[in-house]
């Protein structure tokens, strides 16, 4: 299933792909997500793969930093998507006014709000996680790659078209957890 709707009007995606090897392209799909810009998972002969646009770092040696941070967690053991390089061994290529990068392709599990508040309430969850997170801030500050590390202070972090969206759920799952948690509410459940 594949949607050209939200991608740039410049994007070509044969002319990007056509810098790797890859394999035929069998399959595209848009996927949910990404901060900015949506990414696409495309699958060829070889393997699956996620072609990512890039609006803040728009050349090599900016997205390098990118690129080498991701390279040196997975030699530190960490489970990220790796830079595919080009032929030329070049991280990505410009395409308009953005940056393109092919990464591998990682299986996963995206959490619905009910899901993720179902695995919150699971013993050491939460504690799993922030260890994680603390495992990656101490790789993090081992880790020393090239390229510019440099982006603007003045980036949102986060997509802001979707607040309202989140503040909706954020707000329905409150009165849902309000409710559970109501004596007359858990009552009429025991009888």
């Amino acid at each position: 299933m594949n949607t050209s709707a939200c991608l740039p009007a410049s994007f070509s995606m044969a002319k990007i792909l056509a810098n790797y090897e890859i394999g035929e392209v069998d399959d595209w799909e848009v996927l949910h997500g990404g901060m900015f810009l949506k990414p696409i998972r495309v699958s060829t002969s070889k393997g699956k793969y996620v072609l990512r646009a890039h609006s803040f770092r728009t050349t090599r040696e900016a997205f390098q930093f990118q690129a080498e941070t991701l390279e040196q967690l997975g030699n530190l053991g960490f489970k990220c998507p790796q830079v595919i390089r080009t032929r030329d061994g070049a991280v990505g290529q410009s395409q308009g006014n953005v940056f393109w990068a092919l990464h591998e392709y990682l299986e996963g599990y995206i959490y619905s709000w009910e899901k993720w508040l179902e695995r919150k309430l699971e013993n050491d969850f939460l504690f799993d996680l922030g260890r994680g997170i603390g495992r990656l801030h101490d790789a993090l500050s081992r880790v020393i790659p090239g390229g510019d590390r440099n982006l603007s202070q003045f980036l949102p972090p986060i997509q802001f078209s979707f607040l309202g969206d989140i503040h909706h759920r954020w707000q329905d799952d409150l009165d849902r957890l309000q409710s559970d948690l109501n004596p007359a509410t858990c009552l009429s459940r025991a009888v």
